[in-house]
């Protein structure tokens, strides 16, 4: 909310005569648009450093992944390697069943250690992955709120430019009236003398 540091060009006062009194609103919008600049400067760093932690989720995220993919496919395989050893043991195989998913391992058999090794490291890479998608979307909302803000500076520094060019028009305008002024002031002198 700018409100409290733009102000309306209603607040030119028609009376002034004094040309110090006309540069005081020009000061004030010129320090407004200064710490506006200064405030879109600030926004405009968030913002880049949203991003590239938003890069860097992403970029996590897809590491996280194909650790995922990775641990799936050596889940697999030590199933496998299981079956054959079980076989070549000459134990029935008939007790191990591998989900559609290859995220879990059952048994009833002695190789339970094992399988609960393997299921205790997806449930740690399901978290991690829960918790990058959580810092990624944290990330997201703020990056959204950010560029917000931006979009909102930008339209206060185009109100102040308009107030600007609105408080110099004025400016122009009382100085010329003062000038046409001072001219019926020397002219009625010069005629009561």
């Amino acid at each position: 909310d700018f409100s409290l540091y733009l102000r309306s060009s209603s607040h030119v006062s028609s009376d002034s005569s004094n040309d110090d009194e006309q540069g005081d609103p020009m000061t004030t919008v010129l320090d407004q648009k200064n710490y506006i600049e200064e405030l879109n400067r600030h926004l405009n760093a968030t913002v880049t450093n949203l991003q590239a932690k938003v890069e860097s989720l992403t970029t996590t995220n897809a590491l996280m992944k194909e650790d995922l993919a990775i641990a799936k496919n050596n889940i697999f395989a030590l199933y496998e390697e299981n079956k054959k050893l079980r076989q070549e043991c000459g134990k029935d195989v008939s007790n191990y069943i591998m989900s559609t998913s290859g995220m879990q391992v059952m048994t009833d058999g002695d190789g339970g250690s094992v399988n609960k090794v393997v299921a205790v490291e997806v449930e740690e890479l399901k978290q991690r992955l829960d918790e990058e998608r959580k810092l990624r979307q944290e990330a997201d909302n703020e990056l959204e709120i950010q560029m917000c803000l931006k979009a909102e500076m930008e339209v206060a520094m185009k109100l102040l430019e308009k107030d600007i060019h609105e408080k110099q028009d004025t400016i122009i305008s009382l100085r010329r009236q003062l000038d046409d002024i001072k001219l019926i002031n020397l002219e009625m002198y010069k005629k009561l003398q």
